[in-house]
């Protein structure tokens, strides 16, 4: 992950489909120390149900611009889960 190469840092942006229906795993944090597929982590990356799908996604780390307040709600952390309440969430 201390590569030059932009390409070699990406996150985890990391799966590439195949022409077979298959996933290729690029080398990341998440494939082996030789740069092969790691199959443990590629089955509980790609084992779950849901997704995120956009053109456009902004990361920030630990310091992201403030939030309004009627927006705190938002802010989450690793491993965070869904426990938005019911009127939060546009359908």
């Amino acid at each position: 992950m201390n590569s030059p190469r932009a390409l070699e840092r990406r996150g985890d942006n990391i799966y590439e489909p195949t022409e077979t229906g298959d996933f290729r795993q690029a080398r990341s944090l998440h494939s082996n120390r030789d740069g092969s597929e790691n199959p443990k982590s590629k089955r509980r990356d790609l084992g779950g149900f849901n997704v995120l799908v956009g053109e456009r996604f902004a990361y920030f780390g630990e310091v992201g611009p403030p939030l309004l307040a009627e927006l705190a709600f938002l802010k989450t952390g690793r491993g965070h889960r869904c426990r938005f309440a019911v009127d939060q969430v546009a359908v």
